[in-house]
């Protein structure tokens, strides 16, 4: 599983830059937030997240999720603890769920407190006590007059969790353009796995993800939707719990053991091995969104000797992974998307694809040669489409 620790240095640095943040911030606007600050990457893998959303969700002591009032698009807000007072005076914290805005709406972070589920939830166990006290004496009182009955359960496969349907793979841009994307997972320059970060589907990821865990926190819920042995599987989709409580959506690749199996998170782009305890039933409103991960290449770029060196990937993971960039799109070759990328945070433009040229790791290629060298088969190719998996 996933676990993730946050230093106070970098709590202090994270609540300086929220705090910083009139009238809001986007959570998915925090790592460049951050570098704007402290000139410096947002130091999300060096600490042990996957993501923005899941290192927000081990700042419980500094930032709460809370309904936002606002008429924006979805997306998270850090609101800094001095202005907690004075931006949310009319939030609905202590409101039911089902009488504020649709969780898909507006999700904001604000600092310090309780969300506004987990004080109903407080408030709910308090009456639940009492109703399960009388209930006890009453069952006291007439176990006598009528004999135990025995009540077998058998497990059952919730009614709305996908089996053997495929995720939806990512929607294609339009090539020809240029576009704010983040690398999020690199296995070489020749093949790595971007989000694009300004759209209307990182957006809809960060609410996804806050309505799927508190769904599946929920015990009954947890129990429920635990995937069985028979449904541990190569291609399944489902979801996994990481140790910081965030969920997200995979597919298993591959069995290991009867305890372990990897997964390809399909909307960050990387494989990790996790324990078959923590995979879940995904939820079929959770299969909506397209996955978020898109298989990428640099484009019109080839390895001097035939395949990528440890210090040319070393190299391009140094200048891309986890930052964000200005992705050239140039064209696709299957399901792998072939573009240029760009730093754009300094003065001058850096081109990524030359920065490896100058370093002697490449040579310039044909659009067709690099087309040629991209990989066929991907977890997007295997999992992701229309229709049903091939399930053993």
């Amino acid at each position: 599983s996933v676990s993730g620790v946050v230093s106070q240095d970098l709590k202090d640095k994270l609540l300086k830059v929220v705090s910083q943040a009139n009238g809001g911030l986007s959570v998915h606007d925090l790592p460049a937030h951050y570098k704007r600050l402290f000139d410096e990457e947002l130091p999300l893998l060096e600490n042990g997240f996957v993501s923005v959303t899941e290192l927000v969700g081990a700042l419980t002591d500094i930032v709460l999720v809370k309904p936002a009032n606002d008429d924006d698009k979805n997306h998270l807000i850090g609101m800094g603890v001095n202005n907690v007072d004075n931006k949310l005076p009319d939030a609905k914290i202590n409101e039911p769920i089902s009488n504020q805005e649709d969780l898909s709406s507006k999700i904001n972070l604000v600092t310090a407190g309780k969300s506004s589920w987990e004080e109903e939830t407080e408030s709910n166990d308090s009456f639940e006590t009492q109703e399960m006290q009388r209930s006890a004496i009453k069952l006291e009182e007439n176990s006598e007059m009528y004999p135990p009955i025995q009540v077998h359960h058998s497990p059952a496969v919730p009614l709305d969790a996908l089996l053997d349907q495929r995720l939806k793979p990512p929607t294609r841009c339009a090539v020809r353009q240029l576009v704010e994307v983040l690398v999020e997972s690199v296995g070489s320059p020749g093949l790595f796995y971007i989000r694009f970060i300004d759209s209307d589907g990182a957006r809809a990821l960060e609410t996804m993800m806050i309505e799927m865990r508190r769904y599946y926190t929920c015990p009954n819920v947890s129990t429920q939707y635990q995937l069985p042995a028979p449904f541990i599987r190569q291609g399944q989709v489902c979801c996994v719990l990481t140790r910081s409580s965030w969920f997200y959506r995979v597919g298993i690749h591959r069995v290991i053991n009867p305890t372990q199996a990897e997964v390809y998170f399909v909307d960050f782009g990387n494989a990790l091995v996790v324990q078959s305890t923590s995979l879940k039933f995904l939820k079929s409103i959770y299969s909506v969104l397209p996955a978020q991960a898109v298989p990428a290449s640099l484009s019109r770029i080839k390895p001097i000797s035939g395949t990528w060196t440890d210090e040319a990937v070393d190299s391009f993971r140094t200048w891309c992974f986890e930052r964000i960039l200005v992705g050239a799109l140039d064209c696709y070759a299957g399901d792998v998307l072939q573009l240029f990328l760009c730093d754009t945070s300094t003065n001058e433009d850096i081109y990524v694809h030359n920065v490896l040229l100058s370093q002697g790791h490449g040579t310039v290629c044909s659009p067709s040669a690099s087309q040629a060298l991209c990989v066929k088969v991907t977890p997007v190719s295997l999992y992701l489409g229309r229709g049903m998996v091939d399930l053993p």
